[in-house]
């Protein structure tokens, strides 16, 4: 696990690959916003609430048959509050400011979609994206 997280320090996507080894499953961490979500100001806690998943709809046409879908967590115990561990508070707080600097070099181009996983020009990541890129 040490090697892993070294080699990938230096990754666009650093934050949220520490997310997903604090217990955060891909759908859950695409899902996860920076306002309604992730606290860096108070608590250093991320709240999962939100999923974004993709589902494959047979009755549209080829191309369109993968869709996003945002819901709520398939459990109970899928809803909860997580402590961000002190690695994954600062790689969160680094990809914030990268995040603002892409928004700025991006303009108008730029989608402010307010979720924590993002392209750099603001558009949200489907969990196939994540894997691909992670």
């Amino acid at each position: 696990m040490k090697a892993f997280i070294e080699a990938s320090k230096d990754h666009r996507l650093f934050g949220p690959l520490l997310l997903t080894l604090i217990a955060e499953r891909p759908a859950e961490v695409c899902g996860a916003r920076w306002n309604e979500d992730v606290d860096l100001e108070g608590s250093g806690t991320i709240a999962v609430g939100n999923t974004r998943t993709i589902v494959y709809d047979r009755d549209q046409e080829r191309g369109l048959r993968n869709k996003v879908v945002e819901k709520q967590p398939k459990t109970v115990n899928g809803k909860r509050v997580l402590p961000l561990p002190k690695p994954v508070y600062s790689a969160l707080v680094v990809l914030r400011a990268l995040q603002a600097k892409e928004k700025e070099q991006a303009g108008e181009a730029h989608e402010d979609s307010g979720y924590v996983v993002v392209d750099e020009l603001g558009r949200p990541f489907k969990t196939d994206k994540l894997r691909r890129e992670a």
